[in-house]
């Protein structure tokens, strides 16, 4: 007698030290004991990611499922895209870290838990709902080796983002609040007068640009939406990445404000929202990816441009 059909090989890598499996460290278990055709690997540091990463492919895994927030899923693109594969395995993500803006943007959302039961559950009978998306990943050079991700943000968006990770994110708030509040303390930051960073930004495209000056916010995504769901509406065709800056006062940022409230910003006043092949920045201070923080020296320039495309996985409405 026949057993049953084989499931499409998956291997979920969790991170332990993420946010979420910190604060739950079984929740996993309960969900995969009986699953088939799963393999759980434990990563926890870069290279330990890579070596996971490296063992998925080897072990014929066609989905990999990230068990962590965005930090962990840079590091699986990035240990996935240096591979060069001739078929890349797909990836889906589990909203499981303290920033999980690419999951949220590309693949599951909702609770680790839930997503996961969704996930497992059409992997099983609804194999159909699996929708496999080639997305362009971010690669970010400049320091002593490339970054890879989805999300770059540079300026006094950073002042939020430090703000958010030491006094928000400890107070256990959900996600969307805490992102709220960070970017509340920003705004007071804009209307307070603040000191912004100097930078010079050369925007490459079919219609190449360059700004200088003091700048609120600077921000270079392939996502289709920012935090909070806001929409970028650049007014130029063409280039994978979404270009957006703002320039600092209260003048700028209530001319903004009924695009934010709206989730849908263009260019206005002191703002400029367009598409981009590349862009290469030049300042001092510090940058994110993802919510992951890095130094930048005006003598080393940033550039951002799209490294790679990675197979995301996300659910159809059943």
């Amino acid at each position: 007698m026949a057993g049953p059909e084989p499931l499409m090989p998956m291997v979920v890598l969790t991170n332990p030290g993420s946010t979420a499996n910190l604060a739950d460290a079984g929740w996993l278990a309960a969900l995969t004991a009986a699953e088939r055709d799963l393999t759980e690997l434990h990563a926890r540091t870069p290279t330990e990611v890579v070596a996971a990463v490296a063992r998925a492919v080897d072990m014929g895994a066609e989905l990999i499922v990230v068990n962590g927030g965005d930090g962990t899923v840079d590091l699986v693109f990035g240990a996935l895209l240096a591979r060069k594969l001739p078929r890349m395995p797909a990836v889906a993500m589990l909203p499981a870290g303290k920033t999980n803006m690419t999951a949220a943007g590309w693949s599951l959302s909702g609770t680790k838990d839930g997503a996961l039961r969704d996930l497992l559950a059409a992997r099983r009978t609804a194999p159909h709902r699996l929708q496999t998306v080639q997305r362009p990943i971010l690669r970010v050079d400049g320091g002593d080796q490339p970054l890879f991700g989805a999300f770059f943000g540079a300026a006094d968006v950073v002042d939020g983002i430090l703000f958010c990770r030491r006094h928000i994110y400890p107070l256990g708030l959900p996600n969307p609040v805490s992102h709220a509040a960070a970017i509340s303390i920003m705004c007071w930051r804009a209307l307070l007068g603040f000191t912004a960073q100097h930078l010079e930004a050369d925007i490459g495209g079919e219609r190449p640009a360059r700004e200088s000056g003091r700048f609120f916010c600077v921000i270079a995504t392939t996502l289709d939406a920012l935090l909070l769901g806001v929409q970028p509406a650049p007014a130029n065709g063409g280039g994978p990445i979404h270009y957006l800056s703002l320039r600092p006062g209260p003048r700028a940022l209530i001319a903004a404000t009924p695009a934010l409230l709206a989730r849908r910003i263009d260019t206005g006043y002191r703002r400029t929202v367009r598409r981009a092949d590349a862009v290469t920045l030049r300042f001092t201070g510090a940058y994110t990816l993802d919510g992951e923080l890095h130094a930048a020296s005006a003598e080393r320039p940033v550039s951002v441009g799209v490294g790679g495309h990675v197979p995301i996985v996300r659910l159809r409405p059943p």
